[in-house]
This record gives structure tokens, sequence and C-alpha cells, in this order.
């Protein structure tokens, strides 16, 4: 074959990936149930796919094949490891945050070293973490709503710790300026007009 019907042949080539990426596309944007992966590219045109992606392709192409091989394709894209493994710990570091006497700087470290442990370490400390705390069967929604509602702060004013009856008004009106700053900072500005104001 001359070099001239050889870069004719190319360029018929590149153009019909060209136009079969955009029929792909737009394919999958009409077929939200496909889960457009790698793993599903390739049964569909990888070196044993089922198409043969230089050849010109239609939607009804896409609509076959997808009918055929329906049952082999992924039902959804497959998690990296390192995310599969991220999530791991953040569910064992929020169980153990609501469950236990661990301080931040103690769940850091924690989680610091489970970085270290394996998958099926990590799966193994989360299962006996949920039996300890009688969850074992409960579905992910559900203990991260638990987990929620375990660190909800019902203080009269979140975050900041509850300002003693026996400090009243006309203390804190008698205060030195260093004095008023320590309580805005410790009790929060908010609680401390309250009282001022008497509402608290």
């Amino acid at each position: 074959m001359s070099t001239f019907k050889q870069d004719r042949q190319d360029a018929a080539i590149a153009a019909r990936k060209e136009a079969n990426t955009a029929t792909y596309k737009a394919w999958v944007a009409k077929n939200p149930e496909f889960f457009d992966c790698e793993a599903n590219r390739q049964m569909l045109f990888g070196p044993y796919g089922y198409m043969d992606f230089t050849d010109s392709l239609s939607e009804s192409n896409l609509d076959f094949a997808y009918g055929n091989l329906k049952s082999r394709l992924a039902l959804q894209k497959i998690k990296p490891p390192e995310v599969i493994k991220a999530e791991l710990i953040e569910e064992i570091i929020s169980l153990l945050s609501a469950h236990s006497r661990r301080d931040q700087f103690m769940l850091k470290t924690e989680e610091t070293r489970m970085r270290h442990m394996s998958m099926d370490a990590l799966q193994a400390r989360l299962a006996e973490l949920k039996a300890k705390i009688g969850m074992a069967s409960q579905p992910v929604s559900t203990l991260k709503k638990f987990v929620a509602d375990a660190r909800r702060d019902e203080r009269p004013f979140p975050n900041f710790p509850t300002l003693d009856t026996s400090v009243q008004a006309a203390e804190i009106k008698a205060m030195e300026s260093s004095a008023l700053k320590r309580l805005v900072r410790l009790y929060s500005a908010e609680q401390v007009n309250a009282r001022l104001a008497g509402r608290s």
C-alpha cells in the first residue's frame, strides 16, 4: 500500500473513532442506568470486546450490544482500593468518636496507625467495633445517622460550655476588660450577651 493510501486510511479511522466517541457519549447520556467505567468500556470495545471501535458506530448498535451484555457488565463503578480504605477508616473513626473517650489527638493517632493496616484488618476492626456497640447488622445509613445524633450538641449555645447560673449580669458588668474578654472567649459573646439581657 502506498503512503498516500495508508495516510488516507489512517485519517478515515481517526475520523470514525472521533465520530464514534461522540456517538458513545450521546448514548451514555441517554442511558443513565449504564455505568460508564473502564471495565464496561473494555467489555464493549477492548481487544476482546463485543464491538470494533474502528467500525462506524450508531446508538442502535450500542442498544443491541447493551441488551446482549447487560448481565455481564459492571452494575456500578468500582471504587479504587485507596477510596474504600479511606471510607473504612472514616467510619471507624466516626464510631470511635461517638462511642469512646478518645480525644481528637488520640483519634488522629489512631487514624494515622490505621493508614498502615491492610483492608482485611480494617474490615475486621470495623466489624469488631460494630459488634461491641451492638450495631453489626445496621446499614451504613443508620450508622451515619447514629453517629450524627451522638455528635449533636444539645447545649443552649452549641460548641461552648454553659455559663454557670451563679455568674450574674451585675458581676459581668463589673468585670475588668481582660476578664470579660476571657469570659467571652470561653462561653461565646452570644451567651454572655444573653446573660446580660436576662435571657439565660
